[in-house]
């Protein structure tokens, strides 16, 4: 009886392409089932492998639209001014910090943006990194390709006062705000129609505060209407003084003019310039000089015979810092007390005389 003959695997072309020029054209009972998959098994894997991209796609857009995916978006692209700002100004010297890290340490946190289409994006919050990042770029053109980019949490906030309670809520965190700044977003959202009332803005925009707070950040709304823009340094008023002053304005109506045309009358930038030549004390100073009760001298007592007023001159301590000397119609004013803000309440109390 003749031996059967065993048969072994059938010998692959070496041009096939699941092993390629080269490879050993024997493969194993395993290697063989795998390679001769029928076509409707592989049609359901590429199947599964299609509807899997696709969901990993979907919980990809999912995270960059809720904000928990942050995206790289040039520096052009981003435009500042599509929020009325809360800051009144920035500080050089913090700016200064800023850029510092950020060269140092980089970008650690993103700005908040919403999709404005056309390439465009508005900026919700975060205007000091991107103020930072946009002078790194003009000041180290060599370093240029690093800060054309900066890094961005898209947000779609449901209405207009979200997006500025979110600008205010980020800012009150990282740098806190002044009363005179948290009035002022909320006289400038009420007049841009955002919200319907003062009321309403505080309660939206601030509603994580205090009602003590809240009352506070009505009561510098007054000094926003009257002084705002006649102010250099609105963000240097103090909170006591701001109280002190709002009360004047609702019982004074028409201090707030008068007020306002005084600081107006200090020095201001010069055409074409920049500088502020005015400080927050000469401001302060002025505030408080139309706030201070007119002071009058007692003259219910003639100096006496023999005292130093009767031949002429005399000489009034005013406390440890001030003397006053008073001789032959002229007065002198002597001590470390005498700097620029005294200079400047004096001269407001002579012309309100």
């Amino acid at each position: 009886m003749a031996k059967r003959k065993r048969l072994g695997p059938a010998p692959i072309p070496f041009s096939d392409p699941l092993y390629g020029a080269g490879a050993n054209p024997k493969i194993t009972e395993a290697g063989l089932r795998g390679a001769l998959v029928p076509p409707i098994a592989q049609i359901g894997a590429d199947t599964a492998a299609h509807a899997a991209l696709a969901e990993v796609s979907a919980e990809m857009e999912s995270a960059r639209a809720s904000g928990r995916l942050s995206i790289d978006l040039p520096v052009t692209a981003i435009g500042a001014d599509h929020l009325i700002r809360d800051r009144v100004g920035l500080d050089d010297e913090a700016l200064a910090v800023l850029m510092t890290s950020l060269r140092e340490r980089g970008q650690q946190t993103p700005i908040d943006v919403t999709d404005l289409g056309g390439g465009r994006y508005g900026l919700i919050s975060g205007y000091r990194r991107l103020q930072a990042i946009q002078r790194l770029k003009a000041g180290y053109p060599e370093e240029a390709q690093r800060w054309s980019t900066i890094r961005a949490v898209l947000r779609r906030p449901d209405t207009a006062g979200e997006a500025y309670r979110a600008m205010v809520e980020e800012n009150e965190i990282r740098v806190g705000l002044t009363y005179f700044e948290r009035a002022r977003i909320v006289a400038a959202c009420v007049e841009a129609g955002i919200f319907e009332s003062n009321t309403q803005a505080l309660r939206t925009l601030f509603g994580t505060s205090s009602r003590a707070k809240r009352s506070k950040i009505g009561s510098f709304l007054s000094i926003v209407a009257a002084l705002d823009g006649a102010l250099a340094h609105p963000e240097a008023l103090p909170e006591r003084l701001g109280l002190t002053l709002s009360k004047a304005l609702e019982d004074d109506p028409e201090l707030g003019r008068r007020l306002a045309g005084r600081l107006r009358a200090l020095p201001h930038p010069s055409p074409g310039e920049t500088v502020i030549t005015r400080s927050a004390d000469e401001e302060r100073a002025i505030i408080e000089s139309i706030l201070a009760p007119t002071g009058r001298p007692d003259r219910s007592r003639p100096p006496s015979s023999g005292s130093p007023a009767a031949s002429g001159t005399e000489k009034i301590r005013l406390g440890q810092d001030l003397a006053m000397t008073v001789r032959d119609g002229r007065i002198v004013l002597e001590g470390t007390a005498v700097d620029a803000r005294l200079r400047v309440l004096l001269i407001e109390w002579l012309r309100a005389r």
